[in-house]
Order: structure tokens, then sequence, then C-alpha cells
């Protein structure tokens, strides 16, 4: 009964072993779909992206990219700060028109459409809208 024992031990404690090794030993099931950019490959990418869907040169295209970045870092500047509510908005609304007053400087008006998200368009139109 002892000899029963040990051995049906001894063989579980085998299989038990073999399959830890095993999942250990198995390449990862999960692969990367997409390659990790680094930055100038993302700073590459977003200028290409800007020629092709605004249709102009590389130039115009780092100028946007920059303006995007310089409103993205407003942003995250905000979110560190613990303001009130009114402040915030305030302060995300000079963000906006700040962006988008340089956009106008820069873009065609069909430009400004394929970039300018349509709420912010025009300042002042929602507030004329909702008094009417």
């Amino acid at each position: 009964m002892k000899l029963y024992l040990t051995l049906i031990t001894i063989i579980t404690a085998f299989f038990f072993t073999d399959t830890k090794v095993q999942a250990q030993s198995r390449q990862d099931s999960i692969k990367r779909s997409q390659k990790v950019l680094t930055f100038e490959e993302h700073k590459q990418r977003q200028h290409h992206y800007y020629r092709r869907l605004l249709n102009i040169d590389s130039a115009k295209a780092v100028e946007v990219s920059q303006v995007q970045d310089t409103y993205k870092a407003g942003m995250k500047v905000l979110e560190g700060q613990n303001l009130s509510l009114e402040e915030r908005r305030a302060r995300i609304k000079a963000l906006m028109e700040e962006k988008n007053k340089k956009f106008r400087a820069l873009l065609t008006p069909e430009q400004q459409e394929k970039i300018i998200p349509p709420g912010e368009r025009e300042p002042g139109k929602k507030a004329k809208e909702n008094k009417n």
C-alpha cells in the first residue's frame, strides 16, 4: 500500500511539474500586432497625416503639429491643477480659442473645417443659437 501511495505521489508531482515547465517555456501567445513607434516615427506619421488630411506642404504640416502639441501640453498642465469647474472651463476655452486662432491664421476655411471640431469653429455661433 505504501508503495502504491508513493508511486501515485511521484506520478502526480511529475505531471504538475511538467505542466508548469511547459507553461514557462512556451512562447507568448500574445504577439504584438503593431510595432511600437519611437517619438520621431510618431512625429513623422503625424506630419504625414496632416499633409494628407489638409493637402498641405511639409512645413505647414509641422506648424499644424506644433499648434496641436501646444494645445495638448496646455491640457496636460490643467489636469494636474486643482481648479474649480468654472475656472477649468474658462482655461480650456482659452486654450481652444488660442489653438483655433492659430489655425485660422495658418489654414484656409476648407482646411479649418477638416481639423477644427464643429463645436469650436465659430465661438459666438452657439451662444447666438441658444438665445433664439
